[in-house]
């Protein structure tokens, strides 16, 4: 996941999308689900 979060800041600043964005909605998604454990 940690790899994920970087990558998808990075290709952010380069292109300008908002994958990043995304990102970290689905973490937070997933950490309230109790699925899985991410420290970050």
């Amino acid at each position: 996941m940690n790899a994920i979060y970087i990558t998808s800041y990075n290709i952010d600043k380069k292109y300008g999308t908002d994958y990043h964005e995304r990102v970290k909605e689905y973490i937070k998604y997933v950490q309230k689900s109790k699925r899985i454990r991410i420290c970050m």
